[in-house]
């Protein structure tokens, strides 16, 4: 079993047919189901989780959740130095910060 924290931002707009509740929603949802009961999400935006997945499963699952292209969402694996990004991101420092990120 692998730990994860996921920091995210949701666009505001209605995407798909899903709104930012929907959506916020369903990334939560998604990572309790993979999770089981061992997460924590006391801070806004962030979900720190063990899982039994790959860190491409759980790109996977957080994509089917929200959208791709307008949610902005970073996942880190603290097993490994491994972490995934997705969506609008105009701020390259962070690949500066983390060397080991790679896009989604």
């Amino acid at each position: 079993m692998a730990t994860y924290w996921l920091s995210f931002t949701l666009d505001d707009r209605t995407i798909g047919g899903r709104d930012y509740s929907t959506r916020w929603n369903a990334l939560y949802s998604a990572i309790h189901q993979i999770s089981g009961a061992n997460y924590w999400e006391k801070t806004t935006s962030f979900i720190l989780f063990s899982a039994d997945k790959t860190i491409e499963q759980v790109v996977s699952t957080a994509k089917n959740a929200v959208s791709p292209t307008y949610d902005l969402v970073l996942i880190r694996s603290l097993d490994t130095q491994s972490a995934r990004i997705f969506g609008p991101n105009a701020d390259d420092d962070i690949f500066a910060l983390m060397p080991y990120l790679q896009k989604a």
